[in-house]
């Protein structure tokens, strides 16, 4: 009995794993239609960036005055108002779907899991974007602001047109 259900284990983990998939931006854009039933456990965006179920995103500003436009919260299912005092907070990535249609275009969809009382959902992009979700790699603004630093310090003779141009080549992927 025990080597079956250590069978069936081996079994049911194979088929999860087999139905586990990564999407990345570049699939999305030329998407024609939803992909039904299937698990996506990795979502990598057009920069190359990594997001998995289980990383740890923080909540950025609001990009409307302070308030969210495009994070929502839930609760019982119900969508929140979602208080400013929110920024800072940690949130763990419980399920990555692809939503949309051919029509409007596809997007990356993410359900946190449950933060005290609220779930969190949002589209990512969008919240990257606009600041709403802090990403994993540079806004535009962040990393203009950087490769300005590095021109200076470049200017000043702090640093090597070697080493600025390593950091423009990292950072310019970015700038929009």
């Amino acid at each position: 009995m025990k080597k079956l259900t250590v069978i069936l284990g081996i079994v049911l983990t194979t088929l999860n794993t087999l139905n586990a998939q990564t999407i990345t931006q570049n699939e999305i854009d030329v998407m024609t239609k939803r992909p039904r039933g299937v698990k996506f456990t990795k979502y990598v965006d057009s920069n190359g960036n990594e997001y998995k179920i289980g990383d740890v995103l923080t909540i950025g500003n609001g990009s409307n005055n302070n308030h969210f436009t495009y994070l929502k919260a839930t609760y019982l299912l119900e969508e929140q108002f979602i208080n400013p005092s929110v920024v800072g907070t940690k949130i763990i990535i419980k399920r990555i779907r692809v939503v949309g249609s051919k029509r409007n275009g596809f997007k990356v969809h993410i359900t946190s899991k449950l933060q005290g009382v609220f779930t969190y959902v949002f589209f990512l992009k969008e919240c990257i974007d606009s600041g709403e979700i802090i990403g994993k790699g540079y806004t535009s603004d962040k990393a203009l602001s950087e490769l300005k630093i590095a021109k200076d310090k470049l200017d000043l003779g702090l640093i090597t047109q070697e080493e600025f141009n390593k950091i423009k080549n990292k950072l310019s992927k970015y700038i929009k």
